[in-house]
């Protein structure tokens, strides 16, 4: 101890140096820490919230999207900045006010006594206010971070309404922390209408007191209190009762600051009373939520009221219904059948599908009443379901639908309108405010987000094709293809669907299918409308598929007595690129329609929509660019030892797509089939077409760059903009893909 304090300069000789600098600066230190602790909550809301605008791409996708909107839409963000800058200073003031725990003292000398009591009393004034300030300050910081990733590829107009949001933000932070050091002079001084204002914002407990508790604080500080509670009881109602709603009033920028400054009243109570009266209540609050996790699961999968509707075979469908009335081809000719697989990724999976095959139909209305099947993964299956609904609902001609300021038409127009739409919003609102409530109770009573999204394109339909269109996507799954079964023919099919999800039990497919199939035609899967006891809306088979890691949580599948017999996850887990059951499919229709290989030619069309997947070819692509020592695609060394099998892990999902995808290709290229008319000459037996998207992200096209799109369920006009591009042809290898795919139709 003598050592330390010769080291601090105490023993009545000099300082010592270095070793006495750092001591100092150690204290210092100490003093901080001590700080924090009571307003760690605070804090961590700060932290998390700002990663999760700044950290991930959908999140700077929100805040491009909510520039590219009107004024209302950044006002409301600054005013969600607002509460919740308010709320973490506020907060973090009043728990270091009433924290109970003996301050550090580090030395006995009186003198650095008055200098660390000085220091503390400095970091309790300055640690609140940073906290507050910090909310503008990181939002101008995700704006330049906006601006420096994006900004080539907005418009002009986008690109200053960027640079004004990161100054206005800028500037908010400035002014907050000057309210906020002048609050307690300069209000008195208003007239007396301002007493209410005063009562509300120059709170600030006495520094000279002892408070016992909240309870125990003045009584304008405990209205502010109550008031911030109230707020955050009110944001959770509206979140719970209308979150498709709340959603478009507000939008998700709104909802995931707000929802950061509304737990704020929740969690630092908590804190303080754990910390002052020294019980583990943080801890016994964490052995809670384990324990419930065992009885208050709220992700039953939304059922009907109806059993499904009777569903033919795979190859019943085929022969009896689709190929029924179709013209015999010439000698020595092939009838085209094409299946589509689909890739996940979200709203951006989700347009581009719906993009490329509406595109198709506009150009060919025959074209849907050649696709046999559709095999969907994640957004993908949003987009070919968005599809199937506008061919059922516009049989005899093209869809009108209401774009944003005139009636348009066209199934790709009528499709971008309804996925252009936000489903992030409803999304954040049922899992920052119910289903996070609902962890914390014994029993499910509360709704489930996966509702939510439902729910959001539910209403993104509605919105865009009227509440009078013949079809909706709450229409019964098994029953949107709207005709019975037994009258479908070549004459009014519409393609089935095959939506694919993930077994958490075995981590095999679970599919949703508008065809019953056995175990023996898509291997080592579940017909997923055969198990359950009733029918789902055609928005809910979706979300089988659709269950994105966190974002959604797992669906509980019921069986005939109500006890579920399986959880369903999203079908990327198992594999992206729905090429898997698209090669059942063929296989299947191969191994069970008679001479289906000389009959007919299955082309099978690829939608791809990772900017990281270069086409079925990238690996022998990959394999030349090593022999010639470009070791580009090499893992970073860092964290090697722990993060080498965390990342071969996550990359086999991708690995299994692209094996998928070429063992489909070589299928259709490498098999040959003999002609009859000509046993000795031999063509491929299908072609295989590829969809991709962002091949070269950042190439400059006109006046805007190019956008490769983040994963999530909010697409910025920049970003429909590029999708536009490659899907309308802008990009070479799908002008060829177009070219293609139309030669092979005819």
């Amino acid at each position: 101890m003598a050592g330390i304090q010769r080291m601090r300069g105490t023993s009545g000789g000099p300082p010592r140096g270095f070793l006495w600098w750092m001591a100092r600066r150690w204290d210092a230190v100490q003093d901080l820490w001590w700080t924090l602790k009571p307003v760690r909550f605070s804090l961590l809301t700060v932290i998390v919230g700002i990663l999760a605008l700044i950290a991930s791409g959908q999140g700077r996708e929100v805040l491009l999207a909510t520039a590219e909107g009107d004024w209302l839409d950044s006002a409301m963000l600054f005013v969600a900045v607002l509460i919740w800058a308010t709320f973490a200073w506020f907060w973090a003031r009043v728990a270091l006010q009433i924290d109970a725990r003996a301050k550090p003292v580090h030395t006995d000398d009186s003198a650095e006594q008055i200098t660390g009591a000085c220091r503390l009393h400095a970091l309790e004034k300055a640690v609140p206010r940073l906290l507050g300030v910090s909310a503008f300050v990181l939002l101008a910081i995700a704006y330049a971070i906006v601006l420096w990733l994006d900004g080539e590829a907005v418009t002009p107009k986008t690109r200053i309404r960027l640079w004004a949001l990161m100054a206005v933000f800028a500037i908010g932070a400035a002014a907050f922390h000057w309210a906020i050091r002048v609050r307690r002079e300069v209000l008195p001084k208003r007239r007396p209408g301002m007493r209410l204002v005063e009562r509300l914002f120059a709170v600030e407990p006495d520094a000279t007191r002892d408070y016992g508790g909240f309870l125990a604080l003045p009584s304008n500080a405990r209205l502010y209190l109550g008031l911030t509670i109230a707020a955050a009881i009110l944001a959770f109602t509206a979140a719970t009762l209308w979150p498709v709603g709340m959603a478009r009033a507000v939008g998700p920028g709104f909802i995931l600051i707000v929802a950061a400054a509304t737990l704020i009243p929740f969690g630092t109570p908590l804190v303080s009373l754990s910390r002052n009266r020294d019980l583990p209540i943080l801890t016994v609050i964490a052995l809670l939520v384990v324990l419930f996790s065992l009885w208050n699961n709220n992700h039953e999968v939304r059922l009907l009221d109806r059993e499904p509707a009777p569903r033919r075979n795979i190859q019943f469908a085929f022969e009896a219904q689709w190929a029924q009335g179709r013209p015999i081809p010439a000698e020595g000719q092939r009838s085209p059948v094409l299946i589509v697989a689909t890739a996940g990724g979200a709203s951006r999976a989700a347009y581009l599908t719906a993009t490329v095959l509406g595109m198709m139909q506009d150009e060919n209305p025959a074209f849907a009443r050649q696709v046999f099947a559709i095999s969907g993964v994640s957004g993908g299956s949003l987009g070919a379901a968005v599809f199937q609904a506008l061919v059922a609902a516009s049989p005899d001609g093209s869809p009108m639908c209401q774009g944003p300021d005139r009636q348009e038409s066209g199934f790709a127009r009528c499709a971008q309108l309804i996925l252009q739409q936000d489903f992030l919003g409803p999304t954040l609102a049922g899992l920052l405010y119910p289903d996070l409530v609902q962890r914390f109770l014994p029993f499910p009573v509360l709704p489930d987000r996966a509702a939510a999204i439902e729910r959001a394109w539910e209403d993104a339909w509605v919105r865009v094709m009227g509440s009078k269109a013949p079809v909706r996507l709450t229409d019964a799954f098994t029953e949107i293809r709207g005709r019975p079964e037994a009258l479908l023919t070549s004459a009014n099919w519409m393609p089935l669907l095959f939506l694919n999800g993930t077994s958490v039990a075995t981590g095999s497919r679970i599919i949703a299918s508008q065809a019953q199939f056995e175990g023996h035609e898509l291997p080592d899967s579940l017909d997923m409308m055969g198990l359950l006891p009733r029918d789902v809306r055609l928005s809910t088979a979706v979300d089988m598929s659709t269950r994105f890691p966190y974002v959604e949580p797992a669906g509980v599948l019921p069986g005939a007595k109500g006890e579920p017999w399986d959880r369903i996850v999203d079908g990327g887990y198992f594999e992206n690129f729905g090429a898997t059951t698209a090669f059942d499919i063929l296989r299947t229709l191969r191994s069970g329609v008679k001479e289906f290989d000389h009959r007919y030619r299955p082309i099978v069309v690829q939608i791809s929509n990772d900017s990281g997947y270069q086409g079925v070819d990238s690996e022998e692509e990959r394999w030349r660019r090593i022999k010639k020592g470009d070791n580009r695609d090499a893992p970073e060394n860092y964290l090697h030892e722990t993060k080498d099998p965390l990342l071969a892990f996550a990359e086999t999902r991708g690995a299994r797509g692209r094996y998928a995808v070429k063992a489909l290709e070589r299928t259709l290229v490498e098999t040959k089939v003999r002609l009859r008319t000509n046993e000795a000459q031999s063509e491929p037996l299908g072609v295989f077409i590829e969809f991709r998207i962002f091949n070269q992200a950042k190439e400059q096209s006109g006046e805007i760059a190019a956008k490769d799109p983040p994963l999530g369920w909010r697409l910025s006009q920049a970003a429909r903009i590029a999708i536009d591009r490659q899907a309308l042809g802008a990009d070479g290898n799908n002008a060829e893909s177009f070219a293609k795919l139309r030669a092979a139709m005819h």
